[in-house]
């Protein structure tokens, strides 16, 4: 499996090199497939790109319900996150070598708890936030949207997770309701 992640990983790299997507640094923006662009010039003043990633880590916020029915998502992630540290870790493009920080907090499945959490994340720099379910995600979305940081695998299936030209930094796991 670690051979096909990296073949696989290999050509994803090549691809994006011959298409020219990526940051474009002098422009501000990220491009990729099919016409996908984020204007970064649109975040908040003071943003860090690289935020979240500092003395060789990399930390992940996630609110997710953790006494409840949905338990295993963040207990799941959390094994394979242990797994990628014991095994070195994760390498960019660079050479630089990150292990992962899983900063995972309960929102009990609650609309009312999830702002808080996303707030308090947020203030952290976290590098990306991982919400669960369409009605929390929805209550914080737009701010998510505003702070330009990535909420990258919603565990919901409302297809507005699923429209990177409105939602850029939200983007869902699985299929959209409307297409399963």
């Amino acid at each position: 499996w670690e051979a096909l992640w990296d073949a696989e990983r290999a050509e994803v790299v090549r691809r994006i090199v011959d298409n020219g997507w990526g940051w474009d640094q002098g422009a501000n923006k990220i491009t990729g497939p099919g016409g996908f662009e984020v204007d970064l010039n649109a975040c908040p003043v003071g943003w860090d790109p690289y935020g979240g990633l500092e003395g060789g880590v990399i930390t992940l916020g996630q609110v997710l319900d953790q006494s409840g029915p949905s338990t295993e998502d963040g207990v799941s992630q959390g094994l394979y996150y242990d797994y990628v540290n014991r095994h070195g870790g994760i390498s960019d493009s660079t050479g630089t070598t990150y292990t992962i920080v899983n900063d995972i907090r309960d929102d009990d499945a609650h609309v009312g708890q999830t702002q808080p959490i996303v707030d308090q994340l947020l203030a952290a720099g976290t590098f990306t936030i991982q919400t669960a379910g369409s009605a929390t995600t929805a209550h914080v979305y737009d701010k998510i949207h505003a702070s330009c940081v990535p909420d990258p695998v919603v565990l919901s299936g409302l297809p507005a997770w699923n429209d990177p030209e409105n939602n850029p930094w939200v983007w869902g796991q699985q299929l959209a309701h409307n297409t399963e």
